[in-house]
């Protein structure tokens, strides 16, 4: 695990709303002005955002995974799903409105060698940050995996094929692809490549079983925690999840993470 000198700085800047595309009726991508972050910022990463311009309501910022980052015109891209009165304020920003956002946080994916093949596997909104990383890494071989309840849920399906070589999907009521869960596409897609290396991020259950499954073949499997974080920078201690190993042991999502070898994780704890 790097320490901290190793880190980027982080920066707290004013994010300047560019873009609010509503992709389903609860999602929407919303692309921010902030050079400094896009700068810096490594797929993995995520920033703290501040959903209101002015006042202390809601106290807490929201953490969102980078789904994107350009540096030619500074730009950040966050997908957001609308679920409670934090992210509806977002949905509802305007071009031009500035928010304070804190960034980049955590720890990113690694990087892997060139002549590996890396298999996305993507739950929800955990597309996020997987996409950022099948858009910027280059590979010979990447496959993405990519599941969610529906179809009108696959929001970045279509993009995240552009930057892979093979794309499968899997909804909850078959309305697409295979009907089931997406780590149903995992064995045969592993039992088909020569040197694999999985980059998950989503629902904790899918990717606990998707640990499993790398676990059982000695395949490598680096997982992106998604959780509610108080301080974003390690302190509040109120993102812990356990780490495997001794017991009574934990790791801080936003400082140790979000980004975890599946090993550093004790799954059988996890709730």
């Amino acid at each position: 695990m790097p320490d901290d000198a190793s880190r980027p700085s982080i920066r707290d800047v004013r994010a300047e709303l560019q873009v609010s595309k509503w992709l389903s009726p609860i999602h929407v991508l919303l692309t921010f002005r902030a050079p400094t972050i896009a700068a810096h910022a490594q797929p993995g990463q995520f920033v703290h955002l501040r959903v209101s311009a002015f006042g202390n309501s809601p106290l807490l910022r929201r953490p969102f995974s980078i789904a994107g980052a350009n540096l030619a015109d500074g730009t950040i891209r966050l997908l957001v799903r609308t679920v409670g009165r934090g992210t509806f304020m977002l949905g509802e920003l305007f071009p031009g409105g500035e928010l304070p956002a804190l960034g980049p946080l955590g720890r990113p994916f690694p990087e892997i060698e060139k002549g590996r093949e890396v298999v996305l596997v993507a739950g929800g909104v955990g597309v996020a940050p997987l996409l950022f990383y099948a858009a910027t890494r280059d590979h010979d071989t990447k496959v993405a995996l990519y599941g969610a309840e529906a179809e009108l849920a696959l929001v970045l399906a279509d993009e995240l094929a552009e930057h892979c070589d093979r794309t499968q999907l899997a909804t909850d009521d078959g309305s697409v692809g295979h009907h089931g869960f997406v780590t149903d596409l995992l064995p045969e897609t592993l039992g088909g490549l020569r040197d694999p290396v999985v980059l998950a991020c989503g629902p904790r259950p899918m990717m606990a079983k998707t640990a499993a499954e790398c676990r059982t073949r000695g395949v490598p499997c680096y997982v992106s925690f998604e959780a509610w974080l108080g301080c974003g920078v390690g302190a509040c201690l109120g993102c812990v999840i356990p780490a495997a190993g001794e017991p009574r042991a934990y790791v801080r999502v936003c400082r140790d993470g979000p980004v975890f070898d599946a090993d550093e994780v004790g799954w059988d704890l996890l709730r």
